[in-house]
């Protein structure tokens, strides 16, 4: 699995509820992000699609 790296812009509100989240749960802002992610798509009922696994030559 590659990791992904991406730049997000935020509000100064929603970074402060991003930096109280993180403190409050003593977890990086990626972690927070990520529980978030997964949080919103299990309310939403999303799954991941599967990927096929990659044939060896």
């Amino acid at each position: 699995m590659a990791n992904l790296l991406f730049t997000v812009k935020l509000e100064d509100d929603d970074r402060a509820l991003l930096d109280a989240c993180s403190k409050f749960e003593r977890l990086t802002r990626s972690d927070i992000v990520r529980r978030a992610l997964r949080h919103y798509a299990e309310h939403l009922g999303v799954k991941p699609e599967q990927q096929k696994p990659k044939r060896k030559k």
